[in-house]
């Protein structure tokens, strides 16, 4: 076996407001089952942003893709039946991983506007527009 693994980003989707959770969670049941070496990162595209709440300034933490978190993993079975049973989760989002080009879009994204949006949801669902 390879030193080199090839892991790849996949686009999971949870439950709405939920994606701190689901990754603790993963987080979790990677560790129970030994899977750090399968499951490296969990990235939830977010930014902080200033919001006046009764008269104050407060920094709040705005999630980019609602309800979408990206798991940069090698997929197998194992993985996926852990990923996918994982309560909050409800799927994956294609059946192929994400491009490196799509990722670096929205890493590079600083806010929530439409055209960062449609380039991420074109490749899922046309129809389907929640930004």
């Amino acid at each position: 076996m390879s030193d080199t693994k090839d892991y790849k980003w996949y686009i999971v989707h949870t439950q709405n407001g939920y994606e701190k959770k689901i990754r603790e969670r993963i987080d979790k049941r990677v560790k129970e089952n030994g899977m750090e070496d399968l499951i490296v990162d969990i990235y939830i595209p977010s930014q902080m942003v200033s919001v006046t709440k009764n008269g104050k300034k407060v920094n709040k933490e705005e999630f980019s893709y609602p309800g979408y978190v990206f798991v940069k993993m090698i997929m197998n079975d194992a993985t996926q039946s852990m990923i996918r049973r994982t309560p909050g989760v409800s799927g994956f989002i294609g059946s192929h991983a994400t491009t490196k080009e799509e990722l670096r879009k929205v890493k590079r994204e600083k806010s929530k506007n439409a055209e960062n949006c449609e380039f991420f949801f074109a490749r899922i669902d046309k129809t389907k527009r929640i930004c």
